[in-house]
């Protein structure tokens, strides 16, 4: 299967978009859905790259900001934007293409990534806002639950109602052209991501309640659930909490919204390459399986403060292995492309770097992924660098003329920023900071500070 000449759109829920035509010169942007929440006013937002300067496993005062993005925007899913489904003529066995798309008008403007050499042999990220899983799951009168029974909207509540906020997608391709290319290994840790947040503003001058909790909403080579049709989304189940307590990845509270029987849910759960783990439980997977067992959240946790003395906390924890060894990475598959989407990022920020005052003690107060790379990545197979896609481009190209920023990795698998090496392979996304070094903490309080979002990165055509 060559997936570069075909491709295809899933339309969540069965729903039809009107795409509209704008005038020169105008910002050019898909129609939100008509039907639902708008989107809130900030649904476009800029998000900080930095580097772990102090090698510490934290964001913090001393890290080094190398570049920033920002996000598109879907009326889809975050999940169905990221086009990963079962195609006809496909078997259990077989391997799943991805090609994530930002777009105007899906037929004649969108962006779609990894779909050439340009951008194969990378690992490449991105940030999305979903108008679809914004809309909120508490209002029973949308169409989805029209008909279903209590059971059934419970459950439907259960999977969606904290996917607000921003996803992270990202799509591992390269150009090999026989037997599996290499694997990548990764883990990601995301700190003050969750947020029930009651004040939102929204388009149109409304305001209403944003409930987010981070959550694997796409995994890359998972199994498609019994006699599931062509053309169905590739759906992982949800990591439970009850009580604020991490139970997993639990049959009795996800069946039977989707999958037959337990034994179909375990084989689901087994194919999933990107899945959520417990970050606090030292027992866990973490406690073997880490990249790196000293800085694990539990580590973390134990041992370094936020800003206010508090311990720091990473409240959610995504791993990318091997779906039955744990010491290897996720395999990716033959000139195709796959991937994985974490939705439900609140993007929490309590933080004003252009304060001085707040530089000292309010660092920790905002949402923080955190990204480390394992060095057998990039040296066991086609993988050579890690980009990130800024969609903040001047009207009319927006959504679809992204600048790239790239990250090499040289052939001991050792990633590189501008003739520096990043200590642990590490990267943070975070949602404001322009963190000083910490000698030069007590200038800026007399001088102040600005937030700065350097774009030094290479430009890419229009496709």
């Amino acid at each position: 299967m060559y997936w570069k000449a075909s491709r295809s759109i899933i339309v969540s829920m069965a729903v039809v978009l009107v795409w509209s035509s704008a005038l020169p010169g105008a910002i050019l942007e898909p129609d939100p859905y008509p039907d639902i929440r708008p989107r809130r006013t900030d649904y476009v937002r800029e998000w900080y790259i930095f580097y772990d300067s102090k090698t510490d496993g934290i964001l913090n005062p001393g890290d080094t900001q190398i570049s920033c993005m920002e996000n598109w925007w879907t009326p889809v899913s975050a999940s169905t934007q990221h086009n990963y489904n079962r195609r006809p003529g496909e078997a259990s066995g077989d391997d799943h293409y991805s090609a994530p798309y930002s777009f105007r008008d899906p037929s004649t403007e969108a962006y779609w990534m990894n779909t050439d050499d340009g951008e194969a042999n990378t690992i490449s990220f991105y940030m999305s806002y979903s108008h679809w899983d914004n809309h909120d799951y508490t209002d029973m009168t949308t169409p989805e639950f029209v008909g279903k029974d209590a059971t059934e909207q419970a459950r439907l509540q259960q999977r969606n109602m904290y996917r607000n906020g921003w996803a992270m997608g990202w799509v591992n391709n390269d150009t090999h052209t026989s037997g599996v290319a290499g694997s990548v290994k990764m883990d990601i840790y995301i700190h003050d991501g969750r947020l029930v947040d009651p004040s939102v503003d929204y388009i149109g001058g409304t305001t209403g309640t944003s409930r987010s909790n981070p959550q694997v909403s796409l995994s890359n080579d998972i199994q498609w659930t019994y006699n599931a049709p062509a053309g169905e989304e590739l759906r992982p189940p949800d990591y439970n909490t009850v009580g604020g307590v991490e139970v997993g990845y639990d049959w009795n509270l996800n069946e039977p919204y989707y999958y037959a029987n337990e034994i179909e849910f375990d084989d689901v759960v087994a194919s999933m390459e990107v899945r959520e783990v417990d970050p606090t439980d030292p027992t866990d997977l973490l406690k073997d399986h880490a990249i790196w067992g000293n800085r694990t959240p539990a580590k973390i946790a134990a041992t370094l403060t936020d800003g206010h003395g508090n311990p720091y906390l990473y409240q959610d924890a995504v791993i990318s292995r091997d779906g039955t060894n744990y010491d290897d990475g996720a395999p990716y598959p033959t000139d195709e492309a796959d991937g994985g989407v974490i939705a439900g990022l609140g993007g929490f920020d309590d933080y004003d770097p252009s304060d001085p005052d707040q530089l000292l003690v309010k660092w920790g107060d905002q949402q923080v992924i955190r990204i480390d790379f394992d060095y057998e990545t990039f040296t066991e197979g086609e993988i050579n660098s890690v980009k990130f896609f800024d969609f903040g481009q001047n009207d009319p190209a927006i959504q679809i003329d992204p600048i790239v920023l790239e990250i090499f990795a040289d052939a001991s698998g050792q990633l590189w920023w501008n003739g520096v090496a990043l200590p642990e392979n590490r990267i943070y996304i975070a949602r404001e900071a322009d963190l000083p070094e910490p000698g030069t903490m007590l200038l800026l309080a007399f001088g102040g500070l600005g937030v700065l979002c350097r774009r030094t990165v290479r430009r890419r055509r229009v496709k």
